[in-house]
C-alpha cells in the first residue's frame, strides 16, 4: 500500500487481530508506503504455527523488511504487536527509526493481575462469535453486535489454541525490558487511550518513561480497539511524529 519510493512503515498488529484490520488507518496517512503483514499463528499467517513467540515474529518481520530492500523504516505496533516491535527495534536499531505504540503491551510485559481474564480466551478459541463478546469489552464506540466487532471476531477464529494458548500464558508477561531497553534508542510516540480496559492508562504512560526519547498522547475517550473504531484519531499524531524524524519525512 502506498508508492515504492515513500517512506516505509512497517505495521504489527494486535493479538488475534489481522493485517486488513488496520487498512483504514493506514490509508488516511498516504504520503507512506505501508507494509501490514499478518503476524504468524495470525490471519493469513495462522497456519503458521510452530514458535508463536514475540522475539520469532520480530525475527519475521526483520526477514521481510530484508527482502524488500528496506534500510530504514518507521514502525506501528498495537497491543501484542508493540511487543513484538521493541524486539524488533532493539535488535535492529538503525532500520528502526521511529516507533508508534498504540495501546500498547509494554517493555515488562502486561500486568500479572490480567491473567484471569487473558485465560478466557483459550476457551473460545476457533469460535468467532464467542471471541467477538470476549472482544466487545475492548469497543467503546461499537455495540457488541456490531459487523465491525463480529470481523474481529472472525480474525480471531483464525488463530489456532495452541497459538493462543501459549500467548496468553507465556509471550504476554514476558520482561525482557533488562535486554530490550539499553537498545531501544529511537524516539517512541505512545497513543494511550484512557478508556483501554486491558491496557490500563498509568501503565501505559508508566511504561513510555522507561524510554528516554518517548513522547505521550493521550486520547480522552477512546478504548483498545481505537485503530479500528476511530483510526482518524491516531492519524495525525503519527504523521506529526515521523514527520519530525529524519529519513521518515514524506
Amino acid at each position: 500500500m502506498g508508492e515504492d519510493g515513500a517512506p516505509a512503515i512497517l505495521w504489527g498488529h494486535g493479538f488475534m487481530m489481522a493485517s486488513h484490520l488496520y487498512a483504514e488507518l493506514a490509508a488516511l496517512l498516504p504520503e507512506y508506503r505501508h507494509i501490514i503483514p499478518d503476524l504468524r499463528g495470525h490471519g493469513g499467517s495462522a497456519k503458521a504455527e510452530t514458535e508463536p513467540t514475540l522475539r520469532r515474529m520480530a525475527d519475521d518481520l526483520w526477514e521481510l523488511a530484508t527482502r524488500l530492500g528496506l534500510r530504514e523504516f518507521g514502525y506501528v505496533g498495537h497491543s501484542m504487536g508493540n511487543a513484538v516491535g521493541v524486539r524488533l527495534a532493539a535488535r535492529h536499531p538503525d532500520a528502526v527509526r521511529a516507533g508508534v505504540s498504540i495501546a500498547g503491551i509494554p517493555v515488562t510485559g502486561k500486568l500479572e493481575e490480567t491473567r484471569e481474564d487473558v485465560a478466557t480466551l483459550v476457551d473460545v478459541a476457533g469460535d468467532g462469535d464467542a471471541i467477538a463478546q470476549v472482544l466487545a469489552g475492548l469497543f467503546v464506540h461499537e455495540a457488541p453486535d456490531s459487523p465491525l466487532v463480529a470481523a474481529c471476531g472472525k480474525s480471531g477464529s483464525l488463530v489456532p489454541r495452541e497459538v493462543v494458548s501459549h500467548i496468553t500464558s507465556t509471550e504476554f508477561y514476558l520482561n525482557e525490558s533488562a535486554e530490550l531497553l539499553p537498545n531501544l534508542t529511537q524516539p517512541w510516540l505512545f497513543l494511550v487511550p484512557a478508556e483501554d480496559a486491558t491496557e490500563p492508562e498509568h501503565y501505559q504512560i508508566s511504561q513510555a518513561a522507561l524510554l528516554p526519547g518517548s513522547t505521550v498522547v493521550r486520547l480522552p475517550g477512546e478504548g483498545h480497539m481505537v485503530p479500528q473504531e476511530n483510526p482518524a484519531a491516531l492519524a495525525a499524531p503519527i504523521r506529526d511524529f515521523f514527520g519530525a524524524v529524519d529519513g521518515l519525512r514524506p
